[in-house]
């Protein structure tokens, strides 16, 4: 959040996102297969528009691995998947 704050000079886009990211985890709690499963072994996603959350469910756990911007470079995010 602070990214975009400095970014843009101001907090709208930041509590934007944040309360997209609150909706998506709210849903992926309540269901947690609804992501796609990814090529990263039990790692799937859930996507929407330029944004991604990529999560484990382990144990009736959920892990919340990466929030991802889908217009990054995607190596960065294979080296996140990968640790």
């Amino acid at each position: 959040m602070e990214y975009w704050e400095k970014r843009n000079g101001n907090k709208n886009f930041s509590r934007k996102i944040s309360g997209w990211i609150r909706e998506r985890i709210l849903i992926i709690k309540a269901y947690h297969y609804i992501g796609k499963p990814t090529n990263y072994g039990d790692t799937m996603v859930f996507a929407k528009g330029d944004y991604s959350i990529f999560y484990r469910v382990a144990e009736n756990r959920i892990f919340i691995l990466s929030f991802w911007d889908n217009r990054q470079d995607p190596d960065k995010l294979l080296e996140i998947l990968k640790s």
